[in-house]
């Protein structure tokens, strides 16, 4: 849930280490937290009721 009140549209690149790969011993390696915070922006967890569509079921189209 975006929660910055900023408008428009922005272009950015973000340059991460995969969580996979990240061994914390090397110093090239940067989180996409950390990444995220040289912008200028931090990701904060919260909880918030979000409308979900809920697929049952799914079946291949019948011959008519």
């Amino acid at each position: 849930m975006d929660k910055t009140g900023l408008t428009g549209t922005y272009d950015v690149t973000l340059e991460a280490t995969p969580f996979h790969l990240t061994s914390g011993n090397q110093p090239d390696d940067i989180s996409v937290f950390s990444a995220i915070q040289a912008l200028g922006l931090r990701l904060e967890s919260a909880r918030v009721a979000m409308p979900v569509l809920v697929v049952q079921a799914v079946s291949p189209p019948t011959d008519n």
